[in-house]
C-alpha cells in the first residue's frame, strides 16, 4: 500500500497533534476568550478535521458561541 501525499500529510498532522494536544487545548481556550476567535477556531477545526478523517479523536468538540453571527461589512 502506498499512501497518497495527502494521507501522509494527514498522518503527520495527527502525529503532531497527538504529541502536542495541549497546544490544541490552548488554541481552543484562545478561541473562546479572545477577539481573534475566528482565526483560532478555524485552525483548530482544520486540524480536528484532519484527525477525524483518520478516525483519530484527540480533541473535544469546539464550543464557541455565535458561529453564524459574522457580520458583512
Amino acid at each position: 500500500m502506498t499512501d497518497k501525499p495527502s494521507d501522509t500529510l494527514a498522518n503527520t498532522v495527527c502525529d503532531l497533534l497527538a504529541e502536542q494536544s495541549t497546544h490544541v487545548a490552548m488554541i481552543q481556550k484562545l478561541a473562546t476568550e479572545h477577539v481573534t476567535q475566528m482565526a483560532c477556531m478555524t485552525l483548530a477545526q482544520m486540524l480536528s478535521l484532519q484527525c477525524t478523517m483518520r478516525q483519530i479523536m484527540i480533541t473535544p468538540p469546539l464550543t464557541i458561541q455565535g458561529l453564524g453571527s459574522k457580520r458583512e461589512t
